[in-house]
């Protein structure tokens, strides 16, 4: 799903990472959990990364029934939001260590010309795969 951007990206992932997981009959904890990854995942992304930013919520097959979040940008923002600048430093910049905790894999990927077009921005996907939940 392609996510408006601005500030209502991350509300609009949290409900649509929650709903997917709900109709799963995932346990509740698993899901907050995964609800707070993604937040996290688009957040990095509305700060850091220019538009558009999509949203891919992928359920595995099989017994482990495990999610595939993926969360693409249109690449580093030369100018990015330095809203950071105005709050202590332990108020901001744990959005990383959070993922990791929280996920069993996860990582970046970026594709530094997509669609092999010279003049694009470099692709961001960032990613982070749950075992079932």
């Amino acid at each position: 799903m392609t996510l408006a951007p601005g500030l209502a990206a991350p509300s609009a992932a949290r409900r649509a990472v929650r709903a997917l997981l709900t109709g799963h009959a995932w346990e509740q904890e698993r899901i907050d959990e995964a609800v707070l990854v993604v937040s996290e995942l688009v957040t990095n992304a509305v700060v850091h990364a220019l538009p558009p930013y999509n949203l891919l919520l992928r359920l595995n097959p099989g017994a482990d029934g495990g999610l595939s979040v993926h969360v693409t940008d249109g690449g580093t923002d030369p100018h990015p939001a330095h809203w950071a600048a105005d709050r202590a430093p332990d108020e901001h910049g744990h959005g990383t260590t959070i993922i990791t905790a929280l996920s069993n894999r996860t990582g970046i990927t970026t594709d530094p010309n997509p669609g092999d077009d010279a003049d694009a921005a470099s692709l961001i996907d960032s990613w982070a795969d749950f075992d079932g939940g």
